[in-house]
């Protein structure tokens, strides 16, 4: 009504914040929607951000928690007898539910064959299927939206910390985008069927936690300062017992962030580079659905090496180390022929995508950089 379109990405920080607030209060009435009635100050920033006075993005903010308050409630009350069908076609499997129309869940063939072996090797669900697994896991991931909070480091990158730190374990991951067979994630209900030993987050601090460990949580302010303080709190528990503890952490390139300056000037830091926007990649979070496997960086990005010292003799982080890991990263830097179909299929929410916007089968406009120019000049209106 007031013409102001809500910041990229908006939505998907606002339930991003919504899992941390589930985490702190024990909500468990639905795994993805807020379940309850309140005002969320990141969302009512993002509002403000892009013209909404505070009255009325403190409004907006109220009554989408209602709605989704109301979602969850319709959705605890509904029938849960259903059936999945999965469809295979030359190219791609769709997972469904039987005689409904939507939501058609895509998959490629190779994640599908992906998915089943850790369903095999790490369910104990002897009641359920696959397919049923399957199915609500596409389906809570999909829920979360934001494919960019999905991206991992390249193949090669996995390869060099851990043939240089022995990383075998990921602090935040999904079945879907996971490199080692066990890892941490958003969803432990679901996620524990294909090899996830629960929430990072919810790891207790009592010095047993040990290892070396690769983080690269959501880009959601909330989320990494979160974490930089559980780091902090796992680190001092482990140095008062001389225990191995390494995290290796890749995080945007936003020095004012609080997370930033946690880990900068943590007594654990070891070392830290930044890895400029143009010089590098990752893998798309929609990776199980798409042809193109890699993405732009849309921003610098960092790494952290946070270590106890015991860790430091063990697992030394050195300039070698930080090489072999811009050249890792720079893998993930798409064809030219991969960013011409993302440009033309309007996928991410970069500049290199036209702009933002997810394509929903319409047909964009062939002058896309005018969306790209219109918005700039709306942030810096704001900025100014």
């Amino acid at each position: 009504r007031n013409k102001i379109s809500p910041p990229i990405l908006a939505f998907d920080r606002w339930i991003s914040r919504g899992l941390l607030r589930k985490l702190s209060e024990n909500q468990v009435m639905d795994p993805v929607i807020p379940s309850e009635v309140y005002v969320d100050p990141g969302l009512v920033n993002d509002l403000q951000r892009v013209g909404f006075d505070e009255k009325k993005a403190t409004s907006i903010s109220k009554e989408l928690s209602k709605s989704s308050k109301a979602m969850c409630s319709w959705i605890k009350n509904g029938k849960e007898n259903y059936s999945v069908e999965i469809k295979k076609y030359k190219h791609t499997l769709s997972v469904k539910i039987k005689n409904m129309k939507k939501p058609v869940l895509k998959l490629l063939p190779s994640h599908f064959e992906k998915l089943k072996l850790m369903y095999t090797r790490y369910s104990k669900n002897k009641e359920g299927s696959f397919e049923d697994a399957l199915f609500v896991l596409l389906a809570r991931y999909q829920g979360l939206s934001g494919h960019g909070f999905q991206a991992a480091m390249p193949g090669s990158c996995f390869q060099v910390i851990r043939n240089r730190l022995d990383v075998r374990f990921e602090c935040f991951a999904s079945p879907l985008n996971s490199r080692y067979g066990r890892f941490c994630s958003a969803f432990p209900d679901i996620d524990k069927e294909f090899g996830s030993i629960g929430n990072f987050f919810q790891i207790p601090v009592d010095g047993s936690f040990q290892g070396s460990y690769e983080a690269n949580p959501p880009f959601v302010s909330e989320v990494m300062t979160k974490m930089a303080r559980t780091m902090e709190s796992h680190l001092d528990a482990a140095q008062k017992q001389s225990k191995l503890l390494s995290f290796a952490i890749l995080v945007p390139g936003w020095t004012n962030e609080e997370s930033w300056t946690i880990m900068k000037n943590s007594r654990y830091l070891k070392k830290h580079f930044i890895i400029a926007k143009a010089d590098h990649g990752f893998c798309d979070g929609a990776q199980h659905q798409r042809k193109d496997r890699y993405r732009e960086s849309p921003f610098d990005s960092a790494f952290f090496f946070l270590q106890t010292d015991a860790a430091a003799k063990k697992w030394p982080v050195t300039e070698e180390i930080e090489t072999e890991i811009r050249k890792g990263m720079a893998t993930g830097v798409p064809t030219a022929a991969a960013r011409k179909r993302r440009l033309a299929e309007g996928r991410g929410t970069a500049d290199q995508d036209g702009g933002g916007g997810v394509y929903r089968g319409r047909k964009r406009k062939k002058n896309s950089k005018l969306g790209v120019e219109a918005r700039k000049r709306m942030e810096k209106r704001i900025r100014n």
